[in-house]
């Protein structure tokens, strides 16, 4: 499938045209569009580039198990489900390799080394916190230091901006790091990440902190909500609900 005759709707490909500049500038970004807007089709879409671009390399998608199906549907409307590692994410919730003592259930990342073109996270607020699935995670992402990485969640910030910088610090390793530094965001990332650190609790923000992790916010994540496509995407929302619908 092309970009010419993918079934993407406008508002998707936008995502989809947004999301592929970033992860080429950055190595990794967060599609946060609305929940039932097409997330999946928006990754799917980038997946098909990336296995276009770099035949031999795979394409990982971890995902919840209650979704690991639908993710195989959409890929295989793609053509690209063969080439596609799908991983429940409940197997991430094994003990990581280095943590593991007799009797453990072990998760061994090494069989994920050096095989990915892109690395996709769908739900990735499950990995905000410190975890074995976090963990795990991370160390399939340390394995491949070439590939991209594209989190996918609804909700990037839940209780605090923290949630948002936790999910970045993901991708923010290896390789990446210097993507940041080429593209200028190196170091307003580090002195926000480290600011907002200090803090005690976030009623502290200040107007010059809230104005950077807003910017942070916005070159590293995509919102795209169902407002907007009422708004913008007027063609789009009709063909989506069938008839005309109006969101308050």
């Amino acid at each position: 499938i092309t970009t010419e005759d993918s079934p993407l709707l406008d508002y998707q490909n936008l995502s989809y045209n947004i999301v592929m500049e970033r992860l080429q500038r950055y190595g990794g970004y967060i599609l946060s569009n609305s929940v039932g807007t097409g997330k999946t089709y928006v990754a799917a879409q980038t997946a098909a580039t990336y296995q276009r671009r770099t035949p031999n390399d795979e394409v990982l998608v971890v995902a919840p198990s209650g979704v690991v199906d639908e993710w195989e549907s959409v890929f295989e409307e793609f053509n690209i489900e063969p080439e596609t590692k799908f991983l429940s994410m409940g197997m991430l919730q094994k003990q990581p390799l280095e943590e593991a003592t007799d009797g453990d259930q072990i998760f061994d990342y090494r069989d994920y080394t050096d095989r990915f073109s892109i690395i996709i996270a769908d739900e990735a607020h499950n990995y905000r916190n410190d975890s074995n699935r976090r963990q795990n995670l991370e160390n399939i992402i340390r394995q491949n230091p070439d590939s991209d990485v594209l989190l996918t969640s609804a909700t990037p910030i839940n209780i605090s901006p923290e949630d948002l910088f936790s999910l970045i610090d993901l991708f923010y390793q290896s390789g990446r790091v210097q993507q940041f530094e080429k593209a200028g965001l190196k170091s307003h990332y580090e002195t926000t990440r480290t600011e907002l650190k200090k803090l005690d609790n976030y009623n502290n923000l200040s107007s010059s902190l809230i104005n950077n992790i807003k910017e942070i916010e916005n070159e590293l994540s995509i919102k795209i909500t169902w407002r907007i496509i009422q708004d913008e995407f007027g063609d789009d929302l009709q063909e989506l609900a069938g008839e005309d619908v109006e969101y308050e």
